[in-house]
């Protein structure tokens, strides 16, 4: 969400230049794309874009550390450089450097305060740093700027089951289902969660709606099978482990479970 004309010094024809290097970049030519961005870095040293999607490039084919050089050097050419900053933060998450990544981050922060991506990428590296309250702030930030934001809602309830607060993390699921109706997973994991907090009629009742819905879903046939057994409702258990069979007959899971419980009525 940063700015794209990020060229400070240069003219037309190098910011045609650019213009030709992201489209290689879109077109998956990295091996040129690499080649082309060392081209302008050698050319224009003081321009900070070619940096920065020279970053990008090396990300995407792994080299890490040389891709975090390379942000660095961006918002060291320009430290108003969102864009490069937010990369170098989610960089830094993922290379488990969560409180540098804050740091960077908070830049961006600062710079774009309108950006719901930015604060929520804050959010990742506060979650990762320990922060949980704070990243729960900077989610919560996120949906004051885009109240449909499925990934900032799933955030908060992860943290909220973390804590122990399973009952107001069900709220946060529930509100990513309703902003998300055809996100099929989503609807799993609230039926799991009405589970694990006893609420296995309800959880059957979702469940019951989404077969009807998506009749050949393993996972969902799978939940209820679990749900019945902790019931002790034998019979409903192997029947929905039947589906499962049916959908994927060599699931071992799925098939040893059924021989317990069989095994278990028998000795009834």
């Amino acid at each position: 969400m940063g700015r794209k004309d990020k060229t400070k010094y240069s003219g037309p024809e190098f910011k045609a230049a650019l213009i030709d290097l992201q489209n290689l970049i879109k077109a998956g030519d990295l091996d040129r794309g690499i080649s082309e961005c060392k081209r302008l870095i050698k050319k224009e040293p003081l321009e900070p874009m070619p940096q920065n999607i020279y970053g990008v490039v090396l990300a995407n084919l792994g080299n890490l550390g040389e891709a975090e050089i390379a942000f660095k050097k961006a918002v060291s050419l320009d430290s108003a450089y969102d864009e490069a900053w937010c990369n170098l933060g989610e960089l830094l998450i993922a290379v488990n450097k969560p409180s540098e990544a804050v740091q960077a981050l908070l830049t961006c922060v600062r710079i774009t305060p309108e950006s719901f991506d930015y604060r929520y990428q804050l959010g990742r590296a506060l979650s990762k740093d320990g922060k949980s309250e704070q990243a729960i702030d900077a989610y919560h930030n996120v949906l004051s700027l885009n109240s449909r934001h499925v990934e900032a809602h799933l955030r908060i309830s992860e943290i909220l089951l973390e804590n122990g607060n399973p009952r107001e993390a069900l709220k946060y699921q529930k509100e990513a289902v309703d902003i998300a109706p055809n996100r099929f997973e989503l609807k799993i994991e609230l039926a799991r969660q009405f589970s694990n907090l006893g609420l296995r009629s309800a959880a059957l009742d979702h469940l019951t709606e989404l077969i009807e819905l998506e009749p050949n879903s393993f996972d969902a046939h799978y939940l209820c099978a679990e749900i019945y057994r902790s019931s002790n409702m034998d019979e409903q258990s192997i029947a929905a482990l039947d589906e499962c069979l049916r959908i994927d007959p060599t699931n071992f899971d799925a098939a040893d479970i059924r021989n317990q419980i069989i095994q278990g009525l028998d000795k009834k």
